[in-house]
C-alpha cells in the first residue's frame, strides 16, 4: 500500500516565495498582529483549517484558504503540484472511503517576515482506511501570506520522518 502521506499532496510543495520588498504596502492590521502569539495563533489556525479540509474533501473550504497560486512539494512525487492537483488529491482522498481521525503537530516552529509566515513542523496523522487504522509521521515546511487581510497558505513541502 502506498504511504498515505504522498497522497496528502495528491499535491506536495515548497516554492520559491517573493519576500516583500520595503516597497510593499503593509500587510492588514489583521494578519500582521503588534502581537506575536495573536499572528502565531492565527497561523496555526489557518494550518489547522487547511489540513483539515484537504483530509475532508472540503474543496470549497481549501480554495478559501489556498493560494490561486500555490505550489505543493511532496518527497514521493516526481513534479511539482498547483492548486487543481491538491483539490483533486483532497477530492479523492475523501471519495477511498479514508478519512483523518487525528492530527497532531508535535514540534512547530515559525518564521515571520513582513506578510509571509514559514511554518516548519512535525506532524502525526491517525486514518481511519479500508484496511484499518494507519499512523504517519512526517515533516512539514508550509508558506503562509497574508492576501486580502487573510493568512492563505502558498506552498507546503512534506517529507517523511526520518526513524529514529
Amino acid at each position: 500500500m502506498p504511504n498515505l502521506v504522498h497522497h496528502i499532496a495528491g499535491a506536495s510543495l515548497f516554492a520559491a516565495v517573493a519576500i516583500p520588498t520595503r516597497a510593499a504596502a503593509q500587510p492588514p492590521r489583521s494578519c500582521n498582529s503588534a502581537d506575536p502569539t495573536t499572528a502565531r495563533a492565527a497561523v496555526y489556525k489557518a494550518r489547522d483549517r487547511v489540513w483539515r479540509a484537504w483530509f475532508g474533501g472540503d474543496t470549497a473550504t481549501l480554495r478559501s484558504v489556498l493560494a490561486s497560486d500555490l505550489m505543493t512539494i511532496d518527497g514521493g512525487a516526481r513534479d511539482w503540484q498547483g492548486l487543481d492537483a491538491a483539490l483533486l488529491g483532497s477530492a479523492a482522498f475523501a471519495a477511498s472511503g479514508s478519512r483523518l481521525a487525528s492530527i497532531e503537530f508535535p514540534r512547530s516552529r515559525i518564521q515571520h517576515v513582513g506578510n509571509v509566515v514559514v511554518v516548519f513542523s512535525t506532524y502525526r496523522l491517525s486514518l481511519e482506511t479500508k484496511m484499518g487504522r494507519t499512523t504517519q509521521t512526517g515533516r512539514a515546511s508550509e508558506v503562509f501570506v497574508c492576501r486580502r487581510g487573510v493568512w492563505l497558505n502558498s506552498s507546503w513541502h512534506l517529507s517523511d520522518q526520518p526513524s529514529s
